[in-house]
Parts: structure tokens; sequence; C-alpha cells
């Protein structure tokens, strides 16, 4: 056995030493002039042509400081581990005192020996208050050495100071990093707050004006003192309630979806979908907006043919929305143009061929907005790069690239304050479709001139969905505000027709038992049941709601969600042992089971609280065609 052979290192290679070694960032760092003159006085003081202090890391040893060392090290400041003699000081974490080198079987096959002319050698560990080895502080002589105790005492006591001056620069490092990070989170509050209250200013408006407009119109046709209303003035007044109520509502909806950002991926749900049908269906406001402004709405679509596309709907729904949406708001005059396609990515080189049929694994769903407007005023601090096309110079921000990341748009803020209030909307739609996309894996660009137009370019990777194969097909798409959820049981059930009512029996209008503490909500669905022939009976709270749900006469039972939240989850099962067969139905308003904590699986189904007749009337009947106990005879 070779007595010089190299041995491994595993204090040299431990990665808590390494992590502390960069932490204190000394490597590859210039020469500091109080470690230097500490240096100096050490090479003089032991009377030695070298003096070191050696910082060693995997794979070399770094001079921070050195005097003495002959060309080229003196100028790399650096050697590989075949030539140090301080990886030993870090390996035993203790002092190593070589005679000479050249007869030492530690040592005897270092390279340092020939090339750096090392014969005798002091090294003493320098050694951090978390107890890792740095390094050597060491000094070298050319010709072999017998070094006394003291001379070993009095580099011990200089390491000692020099590990002193280290610290004290790593403390004032670490409190330098702290000041500016103090800095820099005070800096970021400040513009919070700033972009905060504007937020709340918009906010403000956008809220104040419908309110005023709703209150207002309601006086007018409250006023017993004004002489009978013009019948096409009353259907007016009545319209511009509706209208501002609707937008109230929308804008409070895009505030509450702002607690809804950090679990969007979490939340999607797929479902078969026509993404064709889907695509007209949230471009319907949009164009009829672009109506009432005098401008041209086109949409062009290549896939009015395409088989079903897994996709959260409600996700999509709200990104084209907000698209097309911003297109008309931002527009005073000439088109929005909306364009549909499928592309088909290559397939990777390094994917693996696993035989799979699958035709849509690379296939990406395309959709382009383009408009005549303003162009798009990027929030303040937002990467912006040019380019140079056929019109002339355009700009891009990539707010989700192809890599998922994103070019961060905050929930307060919302760019142009004067847009944002003369033009309306809370700001925060652009930041929660950033999210949307990301979470569906897609891309979104913006490619906009000021003052000519902006081009939105969505690309959402898409599968298609296989018939047959219900083991394969995700979860039912997500509840939102204004969507009823599909129960195989309710679904499989069929409306009776005239002919299969029991001879002799009257035909009567079903009753409908509601849980609802609001007066208000309660006189509107009675109102809006009774031009339904449909019956409605009324409970303000819950003990009175059970009490009147076990007569069994209800075809079907609402519950306001809030009246739930400080009630057992088991009540419904109770409810039901009792006898109560019909459906029982949960009256959500965006988001009340989800803050409460309520279970809404216990349900029969969820609608959405009453905001428009037609739309609640086509919720409530589709639980109304199961047969209840009340159809027996």
């Amino acid at each position: 056995m070779n007595p010089c052979a190299p041995a491994e290192l595993p204090q040299v290679h431990n990665p808590k030493r390494l992590f502390e070694l960069r932490r204190m960032a000394l490597l590859d760092q210039p020469p500091e002039r109080a470690i230097d003159r500490l240096v100096r006085m050490t090479a003089r003081l032991l009377k030695t042509p070298v003096a070191l202090m050696s910082l060693v890391d995997e794979a070399r040893q770094f001079f921070f400081s050195q005097v003495g060392l002959p060309e080229p090290w003196s100028s790399t400041r650096q050697t590989p581990l075949t030539h140090s003699f301080c990886k030993h000081v870090v390996e035993r974490r203790d002092k190593l005192v070589v005679r000479d080198a050249r007869l030492d079987p530690l040592v005897c096959d270092n390279l340092a020996i020939a090339e750096l002319g090392v014969i005798a050698y002091l090294g003493i560990p320098m050694v951090t208050k978390s107890g890792y080895v740095l390094g050597s502080y060491c000094v070298i002589d050319g010709k072999p050495r017998d070094w006394s105790d003291e001379e070993i005492e009095l580099l011990t006591d200089l390491t000692a100071s020099l590990m002193s001056e280290l610290e004290l620069r790593d403390l004032l490092a670490e409190s330098a990093r702290r000041e500016r990070e103090l800095i820099e989170a005070r800096v970021a509050a400040e513009a919070g707050v700033r972009a905060k209250n504007q937020f709340l200013a918009i906010v403000s408006h956008e809220l104040r004006t419908p309110l005023t407009a709703i209150l207002g119109n309601c006086d007018i046709l409250l006023d017993r003192n004004d002489p009978v209303i013009d019948p096409q003035l009353q259907r007016d007044l009545i319209q511009t309630i509706q209208r501002n109520g609707f937008r109230l509502m929308s804008q409070v909806g895009s505030i509450l979806e702002l607690t809804r950002m950090d679990t969007l991926e979490n939340d999607l749900k797929l479902v078969p979908t026509s993404i064709h049908t889907l695509t007209r269906t949230a471009l319907a406001e949009p164009m009829r907006e672009a109506e009432e402004r005098g401008l041209t709405f086109r949409f062009d679509s290549t896939l009015q043919d395409l088989p079903p596309l897994f996709m959260d709907e409600s996700a999509y729904l709200q990104i084209v929305q907000h698209l097309a949406g911003n297109a008309v708001k931002f527009t005073d005059h000439g088109e929005v143009r909306v364009a549909l396609s499928l592309e088909q990515e290559p397939i990777a080189p390094d994917r693996p061929q696993d035989g799979s049929d699958d035709i849509s694994a690379h296939h990406v769903l395309k959709l382009v907005v383009e408009d005549d407007g303003v162009g798009f005023v990027p929030p303040v601090g937002m990467s912006v790069r040019e380019v140079v096309t056929q019109r002339g110079t355009e700009y891009v921000v990539e707010l989700v690239n192809a890599q998922g990341d994103l070019e961060l748009i905050g929930p307060f803020n919302p760019g142009d304050p004067l847009l944002n209030r003369t033009r309306g909307g809370l700001g925060i739609g652009l930041a929660l479709t950033q999210r949307l996309v990301k979470a569906m894996s897609g891309s979104l660009q913006l490619q906009f001139r000021p003052g000519v137009g902006t081009r939105a370019t969505l690309r959402l990777p898409v599968t298609f969905a296989r018939s047959g194969s219900p083991a394969s097909a995700p979860a039912p798409l997500a509840l939102t505000q204004t969507q009823t959820s599909t129960y195989p049981q309710l679904a499989s059930s069929k409306q009776p027709t005239p002919e299969e009512v029991r001879p002799g029996r009257r035909p009567q209008s079903p009753v409908v038992l509601m849980g609802e503490d609001s007066e208000d909500i309660g006189m509107l669905v009675e109102l809006y049941l009774r031009r339904a022939h449909i019956e409605l009976e009324l409970a303000h709270d819950l003990d009175e709601l059970d009490k009147r749900a076990r007569a069994g006469r209800h075809r079907a039972i609402l519950i306001d969600l809030r009246l739930l939240k400080n009630r057992s989850p088991s009540w419904l099962d109770d409810l039901r042992r009792c006898g109560v067969t019909c459906p029982i139905v949960a009256l959500d308003a965006v988001g009340d089971g989800e803050r409460h904590g309520i279970d809404l699986s216990r349900f029969d189904g969820v609608i959405s609280r009453p905001t428009g007749r037609t739309d609640f009337l086509k919720q409530l009947k589709s639980f109304l065609t199961k047969p209840s106990a009340v159809d027996e005879p």
C-alpha cells in the first residue's frame, strides 16, 4: 500500500460546511486591506516567506489573502486540491505541522511540493462560531523547519484574530443585507398602500355609481306624489335598476375572486365541452356591448365541428370574457376581432413513445383577441420588450410564458387609473386571468401599440374527450355563481306528462320550502315562483325550516347556506332519516359554502341565489322533475 495514496475527504465535501463557506461570501472576492495587513504581519512575526488565508471548497483552495506565493499562483489566487495541504487541516479539524513534506506520509505525493516549493508547513483551522472549518491559516517555508510550541501558539492566536475580523465582516454584511431588505420592504409596502388606495378609490366609484342609479330609480318608482308613470318610462327605470344590479354583482364577484387566486390550480374541474359553443357563450355579452357602442365585432372560428375537449368551463369563460370585454371597453371606434383555432405542436424528441393513440396530446387551443383601441397600459414595473413588425414598432408583454412563469400583476395594480376610472372596472381582471391561464398550463401574450390597438394571444394545451371512457373523464365542473350541478339521480328522472297524471287526481301547484333570513330575497323569490305557478313556503331560520320540512308536502327544499354556518353537518342526514325524500338544494351566493366550510356534496344540488327570474327558475325546475312522496296517492 502506498502511504502517500490520497484518501477520501468527507469533511471537505460536507454540504453544511460548504453552505457556510458560500454564505460568508468569501470565495472569489477581491483582497481586503485589513486581512492583507494581518497576513503580512503574520509572515514577519513567524519569519516565513509565505503566509496564506486559504479557503477550501469541494474542488480547490482559494487564497482570500496571501503573501510570498510565486506566479502564476500569486495572480490566480487558487490551486486545485491536488496542490493543497490545507485540505488536511479541514479534514482533521486540527492543526497540521509538517517539518519536511517530502518525508511526511500524509503529504509526500502532494503536487505543491514541486510546483509551489512547499517543504515546511504550519496550518491552523479557521473555525466559525457554528463549528465549521472554512480552511486553514498557514505559513510555509521552502526548507525543512522544526516548528516551536511558541510559533504554533502565536499562529493560533493570529488565527483567532483573523476569525474575529471575519465574523465582524459577516455581521456587517448581514446588517447591510437586512437594511436593504427593510428598505425594499418599506418601498414595496408604500407602493402597495398607494396601489391599494387607488384600487379602493376605483372600487368606491364602481360600487357607488350603480348603487346611486338603483336607489334613485327606486325613489322615482316609489314616489306616491308623482302622477301615474308612463309604462315605457316605468320599464326603462326597472331595466336601469336591473342593469346596475348585475353590474354590482359582477364587481362583487371580482372582489371575491381575489380570495381564490392562490388555489385556482386545485379548483380546476374539467368536463367534455364544445369549445366553439362555449366561446360563443363567453362572447355574447362583449358582442352586445360592442353593438351598443357602434363597434364591429367579428368572431372567426374553424372549430364548429370539433369533437368535445376537456375544459374547465368556468375558468375559460372568465378568461375569454375578460379579454374580449377589455377589447370592447378600450375601443372607441373600429372593430374587435376574435379568432379561435387549434394548433398541433411537434412531438418533443425526448418524449417516451408509449404507443398511446391520444391524438390530442400535443394540440393547443389558440384564441386571438384583437382591437383598434387605445392600446394596453402596462402596470408600473412590468417588463415590456420592443419588436419590429410590418406595422411598425410594437410592444410585447409575456403575461404567462410557455414555462408557466408570470409577469406578476398584483390585484391592487390596475394600470392606468384614469383609464380604469373613465372606462369602468376594478382592474383585477387581468391579475385573475393571469393566474387562471397559469393554472391551466397555458400562455398569454399581449402585443400592443399605444393609440393603435392590442392583440392578446391565448394558448391552452387541450385533450379530446374520449367517448365511452367514463373512467378517464375528469371530475365534474366546479359550481359557480350561475351554474347548476348535475346529479345522475336527477338527470335520469323524467318530467311527468299530462297523460301520466293518475285519473281522478287534480294537478296541484308544487310547493317549495325555502330557508332564507332575508325578507327582500324571500319576497323576490315568492314573486318569481308565483308567475311560474309554484307555491313558496318561507322559513326564516333553520329550526322553523326543520319543523316545516317534516310535514312532507314539498317538491324541493332550498336552504340559504348562511343559515347552516353554525350547524352540525349531520343535520341534513337527520332530516332525511325523518322521511324527507324531496331534493334538498343549497342556495349559494358566490362561495358561501367554501367560506363557511360547508360540504356541498351533502346536498342534492346547488343553485345560485336569485339574480334574475328566468335563470333562477331554470335552475329550480331541474330539481322539480324528481317525483317525491307528495306524488303518492
